[in-house]
């Protein structure tokens, strides 16, 4: 990558290139300027921010997860009294659940749900039209062999961390090789100026 600067030392005469209209730069100013212009490190900046999503995204698979169902069904049955006219009995089922589930980093999963479900008929069989009947369900799945334990389970929350830290060395490293670089072809520069001077 080809960097293009022009560095000249802020001193009392006038140099070369202040005659020809090139401001002076300071080193400070010289290793700002490679900072903010450098293609490497602002494209770098991004490396660190982009592993950081990745340990939130492994994160996220243990959050807890909320879910809602609905179900409606109708169904038609012959009708077997005799005291009743009608040749069919209609008789429906309504659902609906709602709940928690979540997988632990231990491997341990739990699902909480609570439903309700309305049951109608036309049948004079039916005491209750309609019926409503409510329930509460846990249901916890603990595995005994695969997918056992949390070092198996945050695996990918440990590579996602592992990444970010080289992300961040590789970035502290493309930082100073800039940082060097621009320091010693501030110098080289500032030599050479001497040297036209005389």
């Amino acid at each position: 990558m080809c960097l293009s600067f022009v560095f000249v030392m802020a001193a009392g005469q006038p140099s070369l290139a202040q005659e020809q209209g090139t401001m002076p730069l300071s080193v400070r100013e010289s290793l700002l300027s490679a900072l903010e212009n450098n293609f490497e490190i602002i494209i770098g900046k991004s490396d660190p921010l982009i592993s950081e999503e990745k340990i939130k995204i492994a994160e996220s698979a243990f959050d807890p997860k909320l879910f809602s169902k609905a179900e409606a069904g109708v169904s038609k049955s012959p009708n077997t009294y005799a005291v009743d006219s009608k040749k069919e009995t209609n008789s429906g089922e309504n659902s609906v659940s709602v709940g928690l589930n979540q997988t632990l980093k231990s491997g341990t999963s739990y699902e909480l749900s609570l439903n309700l479900s309305q049951t109608t008929s036309d049948s004079p069989s039916a005491a209750i039209d309609p019926a409503y009947t409510p329930s509460l369900n846990l249901t916890l799945n603990l595995p005994l062999l695969k997918g056992s334990g949390s070092e198996i389970n945050t695996t990918q929350i440990a590579i996602a961390k592992n990444t970010r830290e080289i992300s961040d060395h590789e970035f502290a490293t493309k930082v100073m090789e800039v940082l060097t670089r621009t320091q010693k072809t501030y110098w080289s520069l500032v030599a050479l100026n001497k040297e036209l001077k005389v």
